[in-house]
């Protein structure tokens, strides 16, 4: 008898279709800072599902020390102290040296990060731009997880913080990577009046998640590992009979999309209802500014309300893209930035895109993953396009 687990992505539930499943989900809890100050891992909620009770102890230990480990030094906000009560030179730290001409001795782990948001601002033509953090920083303050109306930042301080983003072309000759000593240079940009600010949130789940998955997969055991319910990685060993059905939440109303198997894979979806806020417009009418921003125009796009992909691998990768398509309306230009990732990293991405006009929504969706979609789930939309 097969056994069904269904999660629902941006929901943050977990549901299993059969009691005797021995499954357990963990629920990762707070680190502290370098003052213990309580801070999300993540940022997120985050948990574990696992079905070995012999051997799930041993997975949530070996997962909460990789996960603090490169939460840690991905970290731009918070400062951590290591086990010898030294501070942690983390992406923090190096945000701070910006302009300073110092060069930074960091974790080879946090080297390797940086260098791979870089690698994807290059394959997604800057459209992914780990650089963008002051032009985050000016929008987040306006957003909230509730329908509120706000205003945008003014076109002056927009100006600003688009001068303090960094091209994609141009990323390497600010930020001095040297591999064989492990450091790294922040050089300042001439024509940033404040400080450019490097923020690996629309990238840093999934590459964790990956780190993840390898650490897990060594204990032979069928898992669902999910980060904010944005993230999300699969294994299901074929001997325990697992199978993992995803459903996907609509933005619109917070109905279930359509849900989709998905036993061995990486997933990422962005929704524009998470964090953002309401404009209304001269003729009374609202739109969403959502904190999915365009690094070249400094504005959240309004092209989707929701973007979900799926591979066999490589959530990293996922997420700077679906952060990409957000900000990209033509179809050549998505196609061309698919097509380098897909090469790059020989996966082959699925994708659903949903957009809404008025009262009209239309999904657009890839053969595979339409095929994949199971039946006692009608998708809610007027129309959908099934690409071949």
């Amino acid at each position: 008898m097969k056994k069904l687990l269904l999660v629902l992505l941006l929901l943050c539930l977990c549901s299993c279709q059969k009691e005797e499943i021995a499954k357990e989900n963990y629920y990762y809890q707070t680190i502290l800072d370098k003052d213990d100050n309580m801070v999300l891992l993540l940022n997120t909620t985050v948990h574990l599902t696992t079905v070995s009770s012999l051997k799930k102890e041993k997975m949530i230990e070996a997962s909460e020390i990789l996960l603090e480990k490169y939460h840690q030094l991905v970290d731009s906000n918070n400062y951590y102290k290591d086990e010898d009560g030294k501070i942690i030179n983390n992406l923090a730290i190096i945000n701070d040296s910006y302009g300073s001409n110092e060069e930074i001795e960091v974790s080879p782990l946090l080297i390797e990060a940086l260098k791979e948001s870089i690698n994807l601002s290059n394959l997604t033509q800057g459209y992914f731009n780990p650089t963008i953090g002051a032009l985050s920083d000016l929008w987040s303050p306006l957003f909230s997880s509730l329908p509120i109306e706000n205003s945008d930042p003014s076109q002056e301080n927009i100006d600003k913080a688009l001068a303090c983003t960094i091209s994609y072309q141009e990323i390497e000759d600010y930020l001095i990577i040297d591999e064989e000593n492990n450091t790294v240079l922040f050089k300042k940009k001439g024509d940033c009046e404040a400080k450019v600010v490097i923020d690996l949130g629309a990238f840093s789940k999934g590459y964790i998640t990956d780190k993840l998955y390898e650490e897990l997969a060594s204990f032979d055991s069928s898992f669902l590992f999910d980060a904010g319910s944005s993230s999300i990685i699969t294994k299901a060993v074929e001997k325990e009979d697992i199978h993992w059905n995803i459903g996907v939440r609509s933005p619109i109303d917070s109905s279930t999309l359509y849900a989709f198997s998905c036993d061995n894979c990486a997933i990422s979806t962005s929704a524009d209802d998470q964090k953002y806020f309401l404009l209304k417009q001269d003729d009374g009418s609202y739109i969403i500014r959502h904190h999915i921003l365009n690094p070249f125009t400094g504005y959240p796009e309004n092209n989707y309300r929701g973007i979900t992909l799926v591979a066999s691998s490589n959530a990293g990768a996922l997420d700077a893209l679906s952060t990409a398509l957000y900000n990209v309306k033509d179809e050549t230009l998505q196609e061309e930035i698919i097509k380098n990732i897909n090469e790059y990293y020989n996966i082959n991405i699925q994708k659903a895109l949903l957009s809404q006009n008025g009262e009209e929504t239309k999904l657009e969706i890839d053969q595979e993953l339409n095929d994949s979609i199971l039946e006692n789930y009608q998708i809610n939309v007027t129309e959908i396009e099934v690409i071949k």
